[in-house]
């Protein structure tokens, strides 16, 4: 919305007996710049009720209404995006719509949510260049996402390092008893078992010479 200049000149509005005189001449000049105060603060009252036009005082008037937190020492363009996004806050129907609106409301990539829908949770992964800006994120979410989900707030970040790897070979050996298969005994049903037997046998041969 561009802004609307007038030329405010009073003496149109005399009646025409008196307005030639010397007399409302010069309460025309004295009153005409205080007219142009008033209507200039006019107009900006009525720019600040649209959000794309509202200045300091505009926005903190919107801040109050809404119960934010003042962004004083933010940038304008920031601080209506934030006024937007409060605006605008609705239950959405996509993690995609989700995080259009953190994007517009912390900046794009700040805050990155992913949702756990077997535990009802809702993971908020913030940068850690703004990781002092989790509760405003947290209360944020509170309003937006289902009453029935936890908000949980992380901070990570890719790391690269290097791993290494030792092996050792070691050498067993496994020695197996086992029984014999032409062993048999005839062993009364007792309920007892035999785990192996070991059996040793000595073959004498004689001849006669």
């Amino acid at each position: 919305m561009d802004k609307i200049t007038r030329d405010v000149r009073i003496e149109r509005y005399y009646p025409p007996v008196v307005a030639p005189s010397t007399e409302f001449k010069t309460l025309a000049a004295i009153e005409n710049p205080e007219y142009k105060v008033l209507w200039e603060h006019l107009w900006r009252r009525f720019a600040n009720t649209f959000i794309y036009e509202i200045d300091e005082s505009g926005a903190a008037r919107w801040e109050d209404m809404l119960r934010m937190i003042r962004g004083d020492n933010l940038p304008l363009t920031m601080r209506r995006q934030r006024i937007l996004a409060r605006i605008n806050a609705m239950t959405p129907y996509s993690i995609r719509a989700f995080r259009s609106m953190l994007d517009a409301m912390f900046g794009a990539g700040v805050v990155v949510p992913s949702e756990v829908f077997a535990k009802y949770e809702l993971w908020l992964d913030v940068a850690r260049t703004h990781i002092f800006r989790a509760n405003e994120v947290r209360r944020f979410a509170r309003v937006i996402a289902p009453a029935n989900m936890t908000i949980h707030i992380s901070s990570t970040a890719p790391v690269e390092a290097s791993f290494y790897f030792v092996g050792y070979v070691t050498q067993r050996r496994v020695i197996s008893i086992d029984s014999g298969s032409d062993i048999s005994y005839n062993v009364p049903d007792m309920g007892l078992g035999f785990a192996g037997i070991v059996k040793q046998s000595r073959h004498i041969v004689i001849r006669s010479k």
